[in-house]
């Protein structure tokens, strides 16, 4: 055997025909009694205690005096009545127990444990490649760190990678998502909630271009727990909020004429009788429903201009071609719905369905089924009374505007009525109207003018 003593820890080997091996093996084991779990009493002394007890252990600190002198950072073992002295080697872990903290001897100095190079790590739990930090208790303290007082802050970060990706906190029953916080998959705040884990509904969104708040699951009363209602207003204005408007005279709905002619959208009428059907002011605001009569099952169109309103009157463009492809010559066109045809409420009493998503568009920006309207109207009767009227559903009972005086002079009014049936050809809701006479009389200018819509 060419050495001495081990490698690492510098333990003695007992040499070959050695007197008194039993000494070199005791110096042995007394220093794996001093290295082995390593723990100190303290870090902090220069001097020897005066009173030491056999096998107290301590880390010797700079500037080392009486029978510590030269031994600066080395631990400091009493054993058998005497000091013994190791020098510790990089790796070695030791346990400062006044402190309560764990020490690495690393490139001749003792530090704190890096935890930046742990891959997973968990406290009561285990961690998994997944959730890489894991903590398993029933309370978590966040304090901040105040340097100096007054000025001591706490806070979370959560980064996300990418505007699509998601930095939220979620809670969760049993293992499964109820509520969520944070940025998911723009940089708009939201939070959200779920009954089952699998559906969500998103509560409150902050837009993170503009600060607004939005309540896309709406707002409930506390006590009845119904929903309340918003109105958004719009400034009212002929040819911009003019959801219905009729200037010619004429007999009230249904009103009908003949088709002479179809070219992909339009409508050409045998007679110029255009005007009794939509008006330039309704253009980009509304679309109004009307029906060919003449098929064996009433099939429906959605006019949305008059594109030769003026001298020809004649003609009408509908919303979508294909309605009309099957449209022929000398067939039947009328404004006016009828109880039991496609699309029309059951129990409908005489009226014609008005879908204002091009208005809501325009105002808004997108087009929602709105809960309601208000909305001003202003009739006139031709030697007699006449009337126009707003309903949400077409049912009796259920509609709303007013009439002109018993002379026909214009009576102006303001009027709401709720919004709930959605039109076929949009995420609106319909607007249904219907307009009334005195017998022998005619219905002048009719006009509905929204103010506001409620959300």
């Amino acid at each position: 055997m060419s050495q001495l003593q081990s490698a690492n820890l510098k333990l003695p080997f007992i040499a070959p025909s050695q007197a008194q091996k039993h000494v070199t093996h005791n110096e042995a084991l007394n220093a794996l009694d001093a290295m082995l779990h390593l723990s100190v009493l303290d870090r902090d002394l220069a001097t020897p205690p005066a009173s030491p007890v056999d096998g107290e252990r301590y880390l010797i600190a700079a500037a080392a005096t009486d029978e510590w002198v030269g031994q600066d950072g080395r631990i400091a073992a009493f054993q058998d009545g005497a000091w013994t002295f190791f020098q510790p080697r990089n790796g070695w872990v030791i346990w400062i127990d006044d402190e309560k903290s764990l020490q690495v001897f690393t490139d001749g100095a003792w530090t704190e444990p890096n935890p930046n190079s742990l891959p997973l790590f968990g406290i009561n739990t285990s961690a998994d490649p997944a959730n890489r930090l894991s903590i398993k208790s029933d309370a978590v303290l966040h304090s901040h760190d105040d340097v100096t007082p007054g000025t001591g802050s706490a806070r979370h970060v959560i980064n996300k990678n990418t505007l699509t990706d998601t930095a939220a906190i979620i809670f969760q029953t049993g293992w499964s998502g109820r509520s969520e916080f944070g940025l998911t998959g723009n940089d708009d705040w939201r939070v959200k909630v779920s009954p089952d884990g699998s559906n969500w509904a998103d509560t409150l969104i902050a837009d993170s271009a503009t600060g607004a708040i939005r309540f896309p699951s709406g707002i409930e009363d506390p006590v009845s727990r119904a929903r309340i209602a918003n109105m958004l207003l719009v400034a009212p204005a002929d040819g911009a909020t003019s959801i219905v408007r009729f200037d010619r005279s004429r007999g009230q709905d249904p009103r009908t004429a003949i088709i002479s002619g179809i070219n992909d959208d339009i409508i050409t009428l045998a007679s110029a009788d255009a005007d009794l059907f939509f008006h330039p002011y309704m253009r980009e605001v509304s679309y109004v429903r009307v029906w060919n009569t003449s098929k064996a099952t009433p099939e429906a169109a959605w006019i949305k201009h008059d594109p030769t309103a003026g001298a020809a009157n004649d003609q009408l463009q509908v919303s979508n071609s294909a309605a009309i492809a099957g449209w022929l010559n000398s067939e039947t066109l009328q404004l006016g719905d009828q109880d039991g045809w496609p699309d029309v409420p059951a129990g409908f009493i005489r009226g014609y369905a008005v879908d204002i998503s091009p208005m809501l568009q325009a105002h808004f920006g997108t087009v929602f089924p709105q809960k309601g309207l208000s909305f001003k109207n202003t009739v006139f009767g031709v030697t007699g009374r006449a009337g126009m009227f707003a309903t949400p559903t077409g049912l009796s009972g259920s509609y709303i505007g007013g009439n002109s005086l018993s002379d026909g002079a214009p009576n102006l009014g303001m009027s709401l009525i709720g919004t709930s049936v959605l039109s076929p050809i949009s995420n609106s809701n319909l607007v249904f109207i219907r307009e009334d006479q005195d017998a022998g009389g005619q219905i002048g200018v009719a006009t509905l003018v929204v103010a506001g819509v409620w959300v």
